[in-house]
């Protein structure tokens, strides 16, 4: 990486690289050309970077070198704030010329012809016009994808070479520019990045790397590999989709002016492009072999330069992660993508896509579970709904085949064939079913994904399965006598850590191939349970094959199952013969049947739905194969009942695909963590507002408030006549307390129904007030602190726009009510951060300081107060009261956890939950009222407080990546390819939850006790959470099923204040916007990505910069 400068010091120097040692002139020279607001200087022999951030002096050693310098300019956050484009090209062209190793070691550029070249089957980027490439229109559309589409631009660039008729020249600025950036990046051809030496490009760039405590390996994939897979795809979904062919020779890498990967990838105009609707299957096939090429010269290099040739573990460990990251961003795709990928190609076993129908079929059955759950809650005479399921149609168990003659509960009479069930499957067959990339005679023969003969062993056909969804043994494969015939399915999640080795992400290789459960059912049947219904499996057999059932079940993530045995001799389908049966018991209310095609044929059963679970697992359409690429509609027969080919549903709405939306959850269990995508370079593209145009935002939201409020008061005064002179107080206080009930029932304040909280009750509560002329005292509980221990819901903790628009609905609340009572009202908010778990008064301190700076901010001064629970009760109660508070808190804790003495919640942790509502029935002693009631509190306390517990995380390991993993499947811990590490996590997160439930209902039996509703009597009351009899449901956001605190606060595409989860607006590409207001540590809000605006290119802006029109319209959701 050694260059020598070309220019003097005072002309823009190109300075050298890496190991060189550093002249302090020239760094100099380069400092303040490139205005980075440090400089040099030597004190004691010392050479020492002082200025912005660098406080009294960093010292760089005593012979320091350019790398040294470079990246304490990285960890100050420094890059070049002056773009200067001569500079800039002679930075590419020095970068260009670095000395590759002559040894012979770096790989052939041909090494991919071993596995089958590709053709150029359709032009590159433009035609020849005397020798040289001219673009041509489908490069011109595709050119102009980054610039237009906010989520593609973020993972890829185009750039032109410098030289208009020389391909091969240096390549111009990367379009359109970084705003992370404001001195200009530069992009780096691909084969440059690849170089081997004894200072390569890549491992320079690497080691460059900001996230010093992040390892190397996930820094890589995050920056090289994730970005063109992406890329790759997001140009496939976008109209009007563009495949391109991500060439070694064709692509660029971006680097900051320090040589630190900005997480994009540069397309050149040599690259061939084709609108997807014009391809065949062979320019599909070659494209993605190119794009697999690249991948496996970037992975070869990097593991040269990072690996010792003895570091097998770290190699393995490396390409499992790899494994990880191309399935990741092959999953979930657009239905239509999938079509254009479903051919040949070596990346075949990882393209996935749920039909639109089968989505759409299983949120169907998931609404009807909910709406019979919801009627059951007020006639509890009702069934509990629940759904049956064939294990038949999961793979778990094989399917029996009916000779003629044969009644289907006869086919299992034979020893042979229960036997034939439950016998291992010698090794060598195992292994030959199992073995990934061995899919079925009668499938297509999918490509290895990286080429065999040019990567060490590791990484070859084993290392690199193909998709085992895509599998299914041959018809004429018998298990045994009577016809059995063996259905390979994958099982419902990859690897659950990016660092498993292969070893125990194979491990399924020792499972028969019988024992794999269908696609998306454990996420299917937990869905199910949370919407307040069952599933009952059933499985035809003996108690053997219910045992068998039973383990394989718990094994594979769908633990605490309701498995029935239908016996052998019933007659009819397993599922018909169990609908009945329960029916008989008359406790459950059946909604849905999934069973095989076969047996579906024959089910006549009134009121349920009836749905055949396909052998065939194919993508919805199949490219022919033909050169003019027409897809080939597969002949569907009309069929009496819908079919799907497993249980997986879309961790999107439709409505995503087109651009990000929230989610709309009420909890992290609703979403399918596992699957939604993650997004760093999101945060490189992060706007920066002015503190004039956060001013400028927030007085958009409140003038809309007050305008909003004024039509308010202006409707309750004309209701109730409350500006007309009144002689009689009593009637005069009756209008305005009817005015101001008016007020608060208003569909932008209301949470619940307006029966709960009647006129009477308002009478009840501020008749005082009014009569004296008073403000109206109105108590809130809430505010305890931002929900960010595991940033999956919150990205930092301190309150944001979410919590700043909840004190901006009171403000419109306030206004309200003073234009019919003009006292008004004043609020007593009560927050309970340290009432129900122990955290450190720095923290609460910090959020409530914030809290009370925002009330400043919208002008409630004056009219709010916020303080501590426990701050309250002892001025109210007194110190003796209050001081009686430990020893009742220790009783009946006691108490709990007596009743909950020989329970594990790491031992089948849903059963274990299950067992602690049994408990409350039979108990007796002290405190048996209360403690019965916690108990039957208990469940529903734990798995919410799950996902509000802190997770502990690896040394070294991202904690936002970690968490997902371990949220992934919080309640698994059976399976076999868990590594140590995530389940240590799992155990430590469900047993703080477990603890943190014990507390939190000891807390609230202790308040009751010493009367802490007094503290809010007689005041009016507003809920935020379940709305009863007598209280004013409360919200703060309308239309969110969040409280501020309990998400990330986000201005939406029609510019609402809302709030969602972390985790899903990442996921959605929503960018983080940072203000003044709350610092540089944390973003005020979320934004629409297309919202992000560039800064023009050389203007030193700091970031993106927010479109004028969503901050001109911010407002507070009405409803």
């Amino acid at each position: 990486m050694d260059g020598r400068s070309r220019l003097g010091p005072e002309e823009n120097t190109v300075p050298p690289f890496g190991t060189w040692p550093l002249d302090v002139a020239r760094a100099d020279s380069v400092l303040a050309g490139g205005e980075y607001g440090v400089r040099l200087s030597r004190r004691d022999g010392q050479v020492r970077l002082v200025g912005r951030r660098a406080g009294s002096g960093i010292s760089l050693g005593r012979a320091p070198t350019w790398r040294e310098l470079y990246r304490t300019l990285i960890r100050l956050r420094l890059t070049r704030g002056h773009r200067d484009p001569a500079w800039l090209a002679l930075l590419t062209e020095a970068l260009e010329r670095i000395p590759g190793d002559s040894s012979g070691e770096e790989p052939p550029r041909d090494g991919f012809a071993q596995h089958g070249a590709p053709r150029e089957a359709f032009p590159r980027g433009g035609s020849r016009q005397g020798g040289t490439r001219r673009p041509g229109s489908a490069w011109s559309r595709f050119a102009g994808m980054p610039a237009e589409d906010p989520i593609i631009r973020m993972h890829c660039a185009t750039a032109e070479p410098r030289v208009p008729d020389d391909a091969a020249a240096p390549l111009g600025e990367p379009t359109p520019a970084h705003p992370a950036f404001p001195g200009g990046t530069v992009a780096v051809r691909l084969p440059t990045l690849l170089r081997t030496g004894s200072a390569p490009l890549l491992d320079e760039v690497v080691g460059n790397r900001f996230e010093r405590g992040e390892s190397a390996s996930r820094y890589f994939l995050e920056h090289f590999v994730r970005p063109p897979l992406r890329a790759f795809r997001l140009a496939l979904e976008s109209p009007p989709g563009m495949l391109f062919t991500p060439r070694v020779e064709t692509l660029a890498v971006e680097l900051s002016p320090e040589t630190q990967a900005t997480g994009r990838f540069v397309v050149t105009p040599e690259t061939a492009v084709r609108e997807a609707r014009e391809v065949t299957a062979t320019e599909v096939r070659d494209g993605v072999r190119e794009l697999v090429r690249t991948l496996q010269e970037l992975s070869a290099t990097f593991e040269r330069t990072e690996f010792g040739e003895r570091d097998r573990a770290g190699r393995g460990e490396f390409r499992a992660a790899m494994r990880q990251v191309i399935s990741a961003e092959l999953r979930d795709l657009e239905t239509g993508s999938a079509d254009v990928l479903s051919g040949n190609h070596p990346l075949r076993g990882f393209v996935h896509t749920v039909p639109a129908e089968q989505d759409e079929l299983l949120r169907r059955v998931l609404r009807t579970v909910q709406e019979r759950t919801r009627v059951r809650r007020w006639n509890r005479e009702l069934g509990q709904p629940a759904v049956v399921i064939d294990l038949e149609s999961c793979g778990l168990v094989p399917e029996r085949t009916v000779p003629p003659g044969k009644s289907r509960s006869e086919s299992f009479r034979n020893r042979s064939d229960v036997d034939a069930v439950l016998r291992p499957l010698p090794r060598e067959e195992r292994a030959n079913r199992c073995r990934p990339g061995a899919v079925g005679p009668e499938s297509h023969h999918s490509e290895n994904v990286l080429p065999e003969e040019s990567l060490p062993e590791a990484s070859r056909t084993e290392d690199y399965p193909s998709d085992p969804r895509r599998s299914e043994s041959s018809p004429d494969e018998s298990g045994g006598a009577g016809g059995l015939r063996f259905r390979s399915r994958e099982s419902h999640r990859a690897a659950e850590s990016v660092w498993d080795p292969p070893t125990a992400e194979l491990a399924e290789l020792n499972t028969p191939v019988t024992d794999t459960v269908g696609s998306g059912l454990p996420r299917f049947v937990w869905d199910i349970r949370d919407a307040g219904g069952r599933v009952v499996f059933c499985v035809p057999g003996s108690e053997r094959h219910y045992d068998h059932a039973r383990v394989v079940l718990d094994r594979a993530g769908v633990p605490e199952a309701d498995l029935i045995r239908v016996p052998l001799t019933g007659s009819g389908p397993a599922t018909e013969w169990t609908v009945r049966r329960l029916r008989e018991l008359g406790d459950t209310d059946v909604v849905a049947i999934f069973d095989t095609e076969s047996a579906v044929e024959g089910i006549e059963l009134s009121g349920v739905l009836t749905v055949a679970v396909s052998q065939r697992a194919d993508l919805p359409r199949q490219r022919d194969g033909r050169e003019n690429g027409a897809a080939d509609p597969r002949a569907v027969p009309e069929r009496g009942v819908p079919v799907i080919s497993s249980f997986e549903t879309s961790p999107w709405r439709r409505s995503a695909w087109s651009q990000p939306v929230l989610s709309n959850t009420h909890s992290l269990e609703e979403l399918q963590i596992a699957s939604l995508r993650e997004n760093r370079s999101s945060w490189r593209w992060a706007v920066r507002l002015t503190r004039a145009e956060t001013e400028s935002m927030i007085e958009s939201v409140l003038d809309d408030a007050d305008r909003a409020a004024d039509r308010t008061a202006r409707g309750a005064t004309a209701k109730f006549a409350a500006d007309e002179p009144v002689a009689d107080p009593a009637e005069r206080t009756r209008r305005t307390v009817g005015a101001l009930h008016h007020v608060l029932t208003r569909k932008q304040f209301l949470k619940g129904s307006r029966s709960n909280y009647l006129l009477a009750d308002m009478h009840r509560d501020a008749d005082l007030f009014v009569a004296r002329g008073e403000p109206v005292e109105v108590m809130l509980l809430g505010f305890p602190i931002k929900q960010s221990l595991n940033r999956l819901k919150a990205c930092g903790p301190l309150p944001d726009i979410a919590e700043l628009g909840g004190l901006i609905r009171l403000r419109e609340l306030q206004r309200a009510a003073r234009g019919v009572h003009p006292p008004g009202l004043r609020f007593n908010i009560l927050t309970d951060g340290r009432h129900f778990r122990p955290r450190p008064a720095s923290v609460t301190a910090a959020y409530t300081r914030k809290l009370r700076e925002y009330a400043s901010l919208v002008g409630l001064d004056g009219c709010v107060s916020i303080r501590e629970i426990d701050s309250l009760a002892t001025e109210r109660l007194g110190r003796e009261v209050i001081a009686r508070r430990p020893a009742m808190y220790e009783r009946f804790r006691g108490s709990l956890e007596s009743a909950l003495h020989g329970l594990d919640i790491t031992d089948q942790p849903l059963r274990t939950l299950d067992r602690v509502r049994d408990r409350a029935d039979a108990r007796v002693g002290p405190d048996a009222e209360s403690v019965a009631r916690s108990l039957y509190l208990f469940r529903e306390m734990v798995m919410s407080m799950v996902y509000s517990v802190p997770v502990p995380t690896p040394t070294g390991t991202d904690r936002f990546g970690w968490a997902r993993r371990v949220y992934a499947d919080v309640y698994n811990f059976g399976d076999s390819r868990l590594s140590p590490q995530l389940r240590q996590a799992r155990v430590a997160v469900l047993r703080r939850a477990w603890h943190n439930a014990i507390r939190y209902l000891s807390t609230m039996q202790v308040d009751e006790e010493l009367g802490y509703e007094k503290l809010l009597d007689p005041r009016v009351r507003l809920t935020v959470s379940a709305v009863t009899k007598g209280r004013c449901g409360f919200t703060y956001l309308g239309g969110s099923g969040l409280l501020p605190w309990q998400g990330t606060g986000v201005l939406d595409s029609r510019g609402y204040v809302a709030v969602d989860f972390a985790v899903s607006l990442i996921d959605q590409g929503f960018v983080p916007a940072f203000s003044p207001l709350l610092g540089p540590s944390q973003p005020l809000m979320m934004v629409p990505p297309q919202y992000a605006r560039l800064p023009s290119r050389g203007t030193p802006a700091p970031g993106a910069l927010l479109d004028g029109s969503l901050r001109d319209r911010a407002r507070l959701r009405r409803k």
